[in-house]
């Protein structure tokens, strides 16, 4: 009864171990190890997915975009301004 109260683990070979002494019969006590690995993949799996963000950071990203957009509106006048100064100053030939 002891190992199935901690649940599944992983040996010092990295593997993923699953038992059970819960029942009588080996194959159900097969199907509850079954059970057990389909909960512990589910486990893993809900905190891999992606969550919708909260209104506060797409607040945030839009503020992130705005600061972006305006900083590449920056560089692009003065990238201009600096060949615009180019071409004034060789006109006396």
């Amino acid at each position: 009864m002891g190992t199935e109260q901690h649940g599944p683990k992983i040996n010092k070979r990295a593997e993923f171990v699953v038992s059970s002494d819960r029942h009588r019969t080996q194959h159900s006590n097969l199907e509850d190890c079954i059970d057990k690995l389909y909960a512990a993949i589910t486990l893993a799996a809900e905190t891999l997915v992606v969550q919708e963000p909260t209104q506060e950071q797409i607040e945030r990203i839009e503020e992130f975009k705005r600061v972006e957009k305006e900083k590449k509106i920056k560089a692009k006048e003065r990238h201009g301004s600096k060949k615009a100064h180019r071409k004034g100053g060789r006109g006396d030939y």
